[in-house]
């Protein structure tokens, strides 16, 4: 649109739905890359598929490095995610790149901030950078970032909210958003995690400058909006993982596990959003963040951020797929005594007989999960029969005192609870055990076999268990 044309519309332009789509699939940002004297990609497909998506974009990432634009892996699955945020940015940025004198652009953006920007200049604060990847400091870069999304707030105010020691203001606003608005919050953060690369390579430059932006990104996980605190996990995870490859795990944990914290965070938004309890959005901090300190994580940290038993266990029973699933893992939490403590935390809940059914149902569960996701390590560990009743359990039925003879001990109790729920979730997880361990010729089938069918025998009186024979 020429200026006369989009002036009634301020900052902003509605596009129709048609050609905003042409700009998620990169067909008219390669018409923009022609008009501004480059040679558009050819074959660039007219539909908006993702796999379209991939393939245009794939072909465009050239021509905007011309323009000193770059669009990393990460911001290219969002793009073909559909996320708007990040093409308009990539839009903006091929703007002041292309209307910049010099290679490194900047000069007309600077020119483009207008009175405003003079002002702060004149009165000693300086003129902004013109885009978060021209920033000398983790503060610099994250209050352009703020100046930038958030409406009414200047360069100076951005500055000053950054600056606090105890960030109150920026707090207040990723909390509670503008006037309950909390778009532009998530805006910023976007944009963070659009230049997030430069955000690593100034972290990179000291430990002071890595623990000052984590501070600076903590306020997000505490937001009321799920979707602050999805995005400020994002951005951290994305942090964490480029700073693990230069080196800089030590500064990582240090911040995560001190009381106030990484962790008391991620916990706080745990419990704010049930919504974000998926392994896919606040759980791989726990990885990205702990490296080779889960066992501390899981047996130090966690307890003292959950002491009741029941949101231990159930943050354990989450967090349990993410750590099966990662490569060397299982090893990994076997010598090093994690999963000796999630059984017997487990085993010490399950055993209570005044614990609430809710906390020793999720204690039953956690074991049962235990022994499907490392059925080769729990038999590997030995519990000492001093430590609880095991001893007797096993002279009983003949087992060894591996871990893995012992859950199967305790899942046979929870099938004769006195709580109905309770008894019904242990068979449920008995049929789970065994349709998996039958499926992979596992020696434990028959004896799950064998526990199923004397429980049958046991409750064929019970209206309500027939279904699940």
């Amino acid at each position: 649109l020429r200026e006369s044309e989009a002036a009634p519309y301020g900052d902003s332009v509605a596009l129709a739905r048609e050609a905003a789509a042409e700009f998620e699939n990169g067909v008219r940002v390669g018409i923009l890359l022609q008009q501004l004297g480059g040679r558009r990609p050819g074959a660039l497909k007219e539909l908006t598929t993702p796999v379209a998506k991939l393939y245009n974009w794939n072909l465009l990432l050239p021509e905007l490095r011309e323009y000193g634009v770059y669009v990393d892996a990460d911001m290219k699955v969002l793009i073909v995610a559909g996320d708007t945020d990040i093409v308009v940015d990539v839009v903006k940025q091929l703007h002041v790149h292309a209307h910049s004198p010099g290679p490194q652009g900047g000069a007309a953006a600077r020119g483009d901030r207008s009175d405003r920007g003079a002002a702060e200049a004149s009165a000693g604060i300086g003129t902004p950078p013109a885009a978060p990847n021209e920033a000398r400091s983790p503060e610099e870069f994250l209050a352009i970032c703020l100046h930038t999304q958030l409406h009414s707030c200047s360069w100076g105010e951005a500055l000053q909210m950054v600056g606090e020691p105890s960030l109150r203001r920026l707090s207040r606003k990723l909390a509670h958003g503008e006037r309950g608005d909390h778009e532009t919050a998530v805006r910023y953060l976007k944009l963070a995690f659009a230049h997030c690369r430069h955000l690593v390579a100034l972290c990179g430059a000291s430990e002071a400058n890595a623990e000052r932006a984590l501070a600076l990104l903590q306020p997000g996980l505490s937001s009321t909006e799920a979707n602050v605190a999805l995005w400020t996990s994002r951005l951290l995870c994305r942090i964490a993982s480029e700073l693990t490859q230069r080196g800089g795990q030590a500064v990582l944990w240090l911040w995560f596990s001190r009381p106030d914290g990484g962790a008391s965070a991620m916990i706080e938004a745990w419990r704010a959003h049930p919504e974000l309890h998926s392994a896919g959005s606040l759980l791989p901090m726990v990885l990205h963040f702990s490296g080779d300190n889960v066992e501390q994580f899981i047996s130090h940290v966690l307890p003292q951020l959950l002491a009741e038993p029941t949101p231990y266990l159930t943050f354990a029973l989450e967090l349990l797929p993410l750590l099966s699933a990662t490569a060397g893992m299982p090893s990994y939490i076997r010598y090093s005594g994690a999963l000796q403590y999630l059984v017997q935390r487990a085993l010490h809940v399950a055993r209570l007989p005044y614990a609430p059914p809710l906390g020793r149902g999720r204690a039953l569960e956690l074991l049962a999960q235990l022994w499907s996701s490392f059925p080769d390590e729990l038999q590997t560990i030995r519990l000492e029969a001093s430590a609880d009743a095991v001893a007797a359990a096993a002279a009983e039925d003949g087992a060894s005192q591996d871990a893995a003879s012992v859950v199967l001990t305790e899942l046979k109790r929870g099938c004769r609870d006195s709580d109905f729920e309770l008894q019904m979730g242990v068979h449920v997880a008995l049929f789970r055990l065994l349709d998996r361990f039958a499926s992979t010729n596992h020696p434990a089938a028959p004896a799950l076999f064998k526990a199923l069918a004397f429980s049958l025998i046991e409750n064929h009186h019970e209206a309500g268990a027939r279904p699940l024979f």
